[in-house]
């Protein structure tokens, strides 16, 4: 039986992720990051409130484990799990999710280095994660592995959560 190594960062504000075998603090928004953001959650979360599906925040800790690979912190833009993966009953265990997100969102700035963007792709992709999207200022670009299976899902029953 193998154990697998986890990676810690300092808690910072705003986060570190470990990325590119190095802690890699992400760096504060301007407002057109923050805009689009704002947006890309606000029609996530209510896609995901209306379907009951899942939970959706912004600037979300996961602890991610690709196979064969250390956990590490990845803090997305926007990220959606769904109850299908972590259910609503499991408040405590979705506070820092030790699994990839079904939707990651990261809206890349012009600061930001194309290796650490390619490397989080990779990592989310490889542990499993259904759907990466980079969605750059100005022009955004997705790319994702079973996007169809989000999209395209049948309408899930509405759950009751009172």
């Amino acid at each position: 039986m193998s154990t697998v190594r986890e990676i810690t960062v300092p808690v910072t504000k705003p986060a570190t992720e470990w990325v590119n075998g190095r802690a890699l603090q992400k760096v504060s928004p301007q407002e057109e990051h923050g805009r689009a953001q704002r947006r890309i959650a606000a029609a996530l979360g209510a896609w995901a409130d209306e379907t009951g599906s899942g939970r959706v925040s912004t600037e979300w800790e996961f602890r991610v484990t690709p196979p064969h690979e250390a956990t590490r912190p990845l803090v997305p833009d926007v990220a959606f799990l769904s109850f299908d993966s972590l259910s609503y009953e499991q408040d405590e265990a979705a506070q820092i999710p030790r699994m990839a997100p079904d939707v990651a969102i990261e809206i890349v700035s012009p600061n930001d280095q194309r290796h650490d963007v390619d490397e989080k792709t990779r990592v989310y992709l490889a542990a499993g994660e259904q759907s990466w999207c980079c969605s750059s200022i100005p022009r955004p670009k997705c790319s994702s592995r079973m996007t169809s299976n989000i999209r395209g899902r049948s309408r899930p029953r509405r759950r009751s959560h009172t």
